[in-house]
């Protein structure tokens, strides 16, 4: 589940922050709603419990299966039951200690990485997944596709409120997002709520901290429409508009009250200005159109100087760039097509000739060395 952005939507200029007010009263904490559960439609036979370390046990496939080890790249291990060519049975993917790895049955193993069952090629049942004892990941399979509720255990995860996570629920259909979703904290507390339709965000998502709603967005299909606000820890409004069809400018905020980000949106995607700020200072500039990067572009250093200019045509650099150094002293300049250089670029002092793929092919007139061309280019890649 991906985590809720600190954000704001505004449908014109940014202004005061409105007051709170009685009809915006803070909604209760809601419950945890989500568990586990058999879907309907899972086999019978998928049903059964997986034993630990069952391919150590003995006649650990089905009837006229045959046990299968295959090695994989990175100390990994596929222990699985095949009938013929197809998975038939229990299955495990385990990390497997560098010494171990050429074992016939594999007993001293890391973690399983993975563990299910398959039905004649296909996933069904239980199915569970995880990374140590850090990360644990169990939803169930029906005909191949996960169906219903997925929980994940996150022990140590932290999100931006740098909070624990301990549990995250998703819920699924035909293996598409469909419905709730939840996190929960240590104690078991909610801490957001948030909905999918067909895989796209859809309806209204909350995020709470210390059992206080700091965020509300709505959603329709994927596209932001409805109300945005946010509050700070004292419950207090900060702002808040109404979204139509995806339409306004996306104002995205650090957790400190500064300003990160102020984005253009059309219909839900980036159209029209967007500016970038870093610790409170203006970091770059540029435009949108139809979702791509148009028009001149600017970065900035800190200090509110330059650091480089140029334009994008359809999401790629195009036309001339500038690059200056933190002193202010120009150090690069040439032309971009389709992203790439070509002409002569006057960098650091130097020329460098570029062919139509963007490859140098002289500096200074002679053949390049490639080290030195690695050391001119990096200031501005």
């Amino acid at each position: 589940m991906r985590a809720l952005f600190v954000l704001a939507l505004l449908a014109g200029p940014a202004a005061a922050a409105p007051p709170a007010t009685p009809s915006d009263p803070e909604p209760p904490r809601p419950k945890p709603s989500l568990e586990l559960r058999v879907p309907a439609g899972v086999p019978e036979a998928a049903l059964a419990p997986i034993a630990a370390k069952w391919w150590t046990q003995p006649n650990p496939c089905p009837a006229k299966t045959r046990l299968t080890m295959t090695k994989r790249k990175g100390g990994e291990r596929e222990v699985f039951c095949a009938r013929g060519k197809q998975k038939h049975g229990p299955y495990a993917r385990l990390v497997i200690p560098d010494e171990d790895l050429t074992a016939d049955v594999p007993e001293h193993f890391e973690y399983v990485a993975e563990q299910g069952r398959f039905l004649g090629g296909v996933r069904q049942g239980l199915w569970t997944t995880g990374y140590m004892e850090w990360e644990k990941t169990a939803v169930y399979f029906v005909n191949g596709l996960r169906e219903g509720v997925e929980r994940s255990g996150r022990d140590g995860f932290r999100d931006e409120l740098m909070e624990p996570v301990k549990i995250e629920m998703q819920s699924y259909l035909h293996d598409v997002l469909e419905g709730p979703s939840e996190r929960h904290d240590d104690d078991g507390n909610v801490t957001a709520v948030e909905s999918y339709h067909q895989g796209k965000k859809d309806g209204r998502w909350l995020l709470f901290k210390h059992g206080r709603r700091i965020e509300e967005q709505n959603w329709a299909s994927g596209v932001a429409s409805g109300r945005f606000a946010r509050w700070d820890d004292s419950g207090k409004l900060i702002s808040s508009t109404e979204l139509v069809d995806g339409t306004g400018t996306l104002v995205e905020w650090m957790w400190d009250g500064s300003k990160s980000r102020e984005t253009a949106y059309v219909k839900g995607v980036e159209d029209g200005p967007f500016k970038r700020w870093l610790g409170g200072k203006l970091a770059e500039e540029g435009n949108h159109a139809h979702g791509e990067l148009e028009g001149p572009s600017t970065s900035y250093r800190l200090d509110g100087s330059k650091e480089w200019q140029g334009p994008y045509v359809a999401g790629q650099k195009r036309g001339e760039w500038v690059h200056w150094t933190a002193d202010g002293r120009e150090n690069a300049r040439g032309h971009y097509r389709a992203g790439s250089r070509e002409g002569v670029w006057l960098i650091d002092g130097h020329t460098l000739a570029y062919n139509k793929k963007g490859r140098v092919i002289a500096v200074d007139g002679v053949k390049p060395v490639a080290a030195e061309v690695a050391r001119l280019e990096s200031p501005q890649d």
